[in-house]
């Protein structure tokens, strides 16, 4: 079993690893849990960025660079998504997102929106509406580019 504390603990997690993670529930002032999970994937933001789709079914989540899928041992059956933030990040807000279309099997957006969006209800409505828009063209003016949805800022790690 392993307790995540830092990304150099990623490397040694594979999935159907158990897991120790805290599950802030930041409905009961702060409080959080232990919770073992069973680990399916884990995901990196900046090497597998979100599609529109994905954005879209879950548009006010609090996506971090590292997201873990795994279902924790109390619930089983149920597969869910952990955030899995730096450190420093655990007790600040999750950096802002950004949209860029990317080519097809490229590591870095070719064209990214200039602005950021943070994790407001106003920001997030501007996003999926601008989200909306850029996937409804980006079929017939840029078929060739794939549009995306990362985390800003984001380096090291």
């Amino acid at each position: 079993m392993f307790s995540l504390s830092s990304a150099d603990d990623l490397e040694a997690v594979q999935a159907g690893s158990i897991v120790m993670l805290e599950n802030h529930c930041p409905f009961v002032d702060g409080a959080c849990r232990l919770l073992d999970v069973r680990v399916k994937r884990i995901r990196d933001l900046v090497r597998q960025p979100l599609t529109p789709k994905e954005l879209l079914r879950r548009p006010y989540a609090r996506w971090t660079r590292f997201c873990l899928y795994g279902e924790a041992l109390d619930r089983p059956g149920i597969v869910r998504r952990f955030n899995l933030g730096k450190v420093a990040e655990q007790h600040q807000p999750p950096s802002p997102l950004r949209v860029g279309f990317y080519e097809p099997g490229g590591r870095c957006a070719k064209w990214e929106f200039p602005k950021p969006f943070g994790h407001s209800e106003a920001d997030r409505l501007l996003l999926v509406l601008l989200v909306r828009e850029l996937d409804r063209r980006a079929k017939t003016d840029f078929p060739s580019l794939l549009l995306r949805i990362f985390p800003d800022g984001i380096t090291g790690w």
